[in-house]
């Protein structure tokens, strides 16, 4: 759960800042697996979902 989390929290720093900093300052070991989920879908949020093409498209291209 903490590796989806880091990866979607990635795209904040140039998109959301703010979320970002908001998620820092949340984290701990000890989170709970619905704390971990909040987390994520806060992320979403303000981070969406890209369309699978999209992904695939930038699966296909990595060296």
């Amino acid at each position: 759960m903490y590796e989806r989390l880091f990866h979607c929290t990635g795209h904040l720093p140039q998109k959301n800042p703010e979320v970002l900093k908001h998620i820092q300052q949340q984290l701990k070991p000890e989170l709970t697996q619905a704390e971990l989920m909040k987390l994520i879908n806060e992320c979403r949020q303000a981070s969406p979902l890209q369309s699978k093409e999209t992904y695939i498209n930038l699966i296909k291209s990595l060296k």
